[in-house]
Formats: structure tokens, sequence, C-alpha cells
């Protein structure tokens, strides 16, 4: 007879007591008498020896409704793998699979992923080491994506990384494959330099005049440039297309939402973009971001600017200019002088007198250059309009001086880009305005190249004994100027 059995001396049947249990069946030999003991601790019909929870639950017996794989745990508080599949209870409700089929178990899509790496150049240094999970792209191509998280003492710089990928498949069993790739670390943030907000102020109204506000900068080779719209608050208005060019980058924004406006009914009343609404009028700025190729990002604020609602209009614009305060050159002969007030006071007038020294008739002329600068003028070309002044005209306010003659007269032109003397009129008579010549065409309108302004001259002279009191300067045109 061999049996299984523990006594309470703690022998079995052949007088061994190398172990209180010993699972292998011994002859009762000797004359030795064996004692049966309970091999069943927690009485749920398991054998101890078989038992995998052999100190379980008790009141309740083993069987296909209360323990599947009738490994001694009950299934309903004991066993995580009911089954006995090798994938728990939670993995396969989680995978859609059956916990109660042992041929029913979850595919593993997403294999194991070993990892190390060390410096380029130094194959004997001690390896940082990972591991974590891959998963195949859905796309066919065969990539495997795995996120790799690296320790933040990782200094910056090329690194040789290895890889073991393995996984299991149904049809193959367990498979592996090894990659080695350059692994660069770069935990600089990316430069943004030369950014520049073109204007303080602009008009998005759509009339061509300053419609959009233009933003350009540098950024490092190879990053991302975003660039989007802030409100004084900082709050988002507006992300905005960006143009590069190697380091350089543009942008502008032609002062439309991101939002679209929405009818009586909640429906969009106008596409995003370009075509959303028109931003209220205010204070905005740009917030600019560049991401490199590593992740690292900078972010950069500009300088404030203004949106305003404003558009150009067509208007006569007047100028009320002192004398002394246009005056550019003189040309006075040995018999003349003009003097730095008039004889009829006021400041910042002038007075031109003939023949007060001698009368030799060269020496008798007294001629003043005049010249100032047009107020802006925006031409909006959609309108047609290609000329930005129309109708200058320049008027003068005075008359004879108190110590000359009645008869006292002054000459007033204007002067062309060739110096020519143009629009030629002679000024007699009482105190008074005196107008001049009205051109249609700005032909003696003139661009000052270095300043970016437009300017007219005229000069004013006399001679023959005439003196002449010059009390204002009324410079008349009509421009385009924004209302």
């Amino acid at each position: 007879v061999e049996c299984w059995g523990v006594n309470d001396e703690g022998q079995v049947g052949n007088g061994s007591i190398s172990s209180f249990m010993i699972w292998e069946p011994s002859p009762v030999v000797g004359g030795h008498h064996l004692e049966m003991t309970n091999l069943d601790v927690d009485d749920d019909g398991v054998l101890t020896r078989f038992d995998a929870c052999p100190s379980g639950v008790t009141g309740w017996t083993s069987n296909s409704s209360t323990d599947y794989d009738h490994d001694g745990c009950r299934d309903s508080d004991e066993d995580d793998d009911d089954d006995a599949d090798g994938w728990t209870d939670t993995d396969e409700a989680a995978c859609g699979t059956q916990s109660l089929n042992a041929s029913s178990v979850p595919l593993d899509t997403d294999g194991d992923l070993t990892w190390s790496v060390r410096p380029v150049g130094a194959p004997e240094s001690e390896p940082v080491t990972g591991a974590t999970t891959y998963t195949e792209a859905s796309d066919g191509t065969g990539l495997l994506h795995a996120d790799l998280t690296l320790p933040a003492s990782l200094a910056e710089g090329a690194y040789t990384l290895d890889l073991l990928a393995s996984s299991e498949l149904p049809d193959f069993g367990p498979l592996e494959q090894a990659f080695t790739a350059l692994l660069v670390v770069d935990t600089t943030a990316p430069e943004v330099w030369k950014v520049k907000v073109a204007e303080d102020l602009f008009y998005p109204a759509k009339d061509t005049i300053l419609d959009h506000m233009r933003l350009s900068g540098r950024a490092e080779k190879g990053a991302e440039v975003t660039v989007s719209v802030l409100d004084a608050d900082g709050g988002h208005v507006a992300a905005l297309d960006v143009r590069r060019t190697r380091e350089q980058w543009t942008t502008a924004w032609n002062g439309r939402l991101d939002e679209v406006d929405q009818d009586a009914d909640g429906a969009p009343a106008g596409r995003a973009g370009r075509k959303g609404p028109m931003a209220e009028e205010g204070t905005y700025s740009f917030s600019i971001r560049a991401t490199d190729a590593a992740g690292n990002t900078t972010t950069v604020p500009t300088s404030s600017f203004r949106l305003s609602h404003g558009k150009v209009r067509h208007r006569w614009v007047t100028l009320k200019l002192k004398p002394q305060d246009v005056l550019l050159d003189t040309s006075v002969g040995r018999c003349s002088r003009i003097a730095r007030k008039s004889t009829h006071g006021g400041r910042g007038t002038l007075s031109l007198q003939s023949q007060t020294r001698c009368r030799e008739p060269r020496q008798s002329h007294a001629v003043a250059l005049f010249g100032a600068y047009l107020p802006d003028s925006y031409p909006p070309s959609s309108r047609g309009i290609t000329r930005r002044y129309e109708r200058p005209q320049v008027s003068l306010v005075g008359g004879p001086a108190k110590n000359g003659p009645r008869s006292s007269y002054a000459v007033m032109g204007y002067v062309d880009s060739k110096d020519r003397f143009k629009g030629r009129r002679v000024f007699r008579g009482p105190w008074d305005t005196h107008a001049g010549v009205v051109y249609k065409k700005p032909y003696w309108v003139q661009l000052d190249k270095k300043a970016g302004r437009y300017y007219v001259l005229w000069q004013v002279g006399l001679s023959e004994g005439s003196r002449y009191d010059l009390k204002e300067f009324r410079v008349r045109v009509k421009a385009w100027v924004m209302r």
C-alpha cells in the first residue's frame, strides 16, 4: 500500500522525518502505523496539494459553476483568472474576450520594448536603460510607435539608441527584432529675433489703406512658427497663417476674428478666419510661438498696437503757416532787406523792403523761398485714384508795408522739382488774402524720399522800391485723409 499522509508525529508511513509534509507516495513498511489527516484544509472539495488557494474561503464547494478551472479558488472573489488562460478577468473584459473560455484570449497588439542609450563614440560607457511598450501603425506601413521617457539628467548631445522589440503572435509565437538609431537630446528652446510690428495703428476697413497689421521676424531654422492675436486682456482673438523662408517669417492680420457670428436661430452667419466678423476697436498684440523638432518651445510677446474702424475720406485740408516758420532761403540785393517783423507787427511775420539803402535797380530785389510738408494722404487705389493730392494752392495774407508806397506789390509763384517758377501771380492793393494759382493736377508737389513725405515750395519777391508785409500763408489741398 502506498499513501500520502502526515501523522501527528511528523512521520510518513516509512518513518521519514525529513519533512513535515511529503507529497510523494510512500509504502507502509516496517510495522509502522499510518494516521490519516485532513488533506482539504478549506473543505472546498479540492485537495490541499492541488488547491491554488489552500487556506482560502470556506463554506463552498468547487464545481464548474463556482470554480470554472477547478483550481480551488472561488471565481467570484478569489480567482482573478477564472479560465486559467494567463489573462486576468479584468483584461479579458477590457479586450472583449471570454473569461470562462480558455481558448478565447486577447490579441496582444502592443509589444514590449527595451532600450538603452550610450553617448556616440563611447560603446564601453554605462548605458541608460528602460522599458516600455509599442504599438504598430494601423495604416499597414509597419511603423512602430513607442514613448521613451529619458531621465532629466541626460545631457544634451548625440547618443546611440539600441532597441529590442518583442511580441507574441498567435500564428508565429514569440518574435524579437533589434534596432539601432541615432538619438539627439536637445533641451534648448529655439531662438526668435528681429521681431517687427509694422505699425502702431491700422485701419482694416476695406479701402486698401493700412488694411493689415503686418508682423515679421526670424526664427531658428527648422522651427515651426505660429502667431496668435491677443486682446488687451491676453485673450485669444485669431490664429494667423505664417509664411516661412529659411529663417525669415512673415504674417499679417486683417482685423478678423476666428469666431463666427450667429444669426437669430443660432446658425453661423459667416465663416471664420479671413471672412469672420471684424474685431472691435481697441488695443491688441501678437504672441509668437516657435517649436523645434525636439518639442522645445519659445513664446515671444510683441508690443501693442491699435485697431481703428476709420476710413479714408477725400477732404480739403488747409494749413495756416507763419512766414518765419517756413522760410527756407533768401536772395537780397545790397539796396534792400528782409525784416524779421512786418511793419504791422505780429509773431512770425516778415517784411520784404526794396531800395532801403540805395536805388540801383540790379541791387533792389528782395526774394524769399518758402516750403511746407503736406498732410499725409492715402489714395485708395481700389477707387482708381492714382494721385495723392488735388488742386494744391498757396494764398498770402498781407499787403503794402506802412513805410512803403501805396503802389507796393509782391510777386508769388510755385517752384517745381526742376526749379522752374510756375503760376506767377502779382499781388497789389490793400491788406487782404491773396490767392495763388490753382493747378488741378499737382505738378509742383514734390517728394522728400528720405523723409517719405510730400512737400511744396513757393517764392515771394519784389523790387523797384516796393515794400510788402507777409503775415501768413495758407496752403490748401484736397487729400485722402483718415477719418
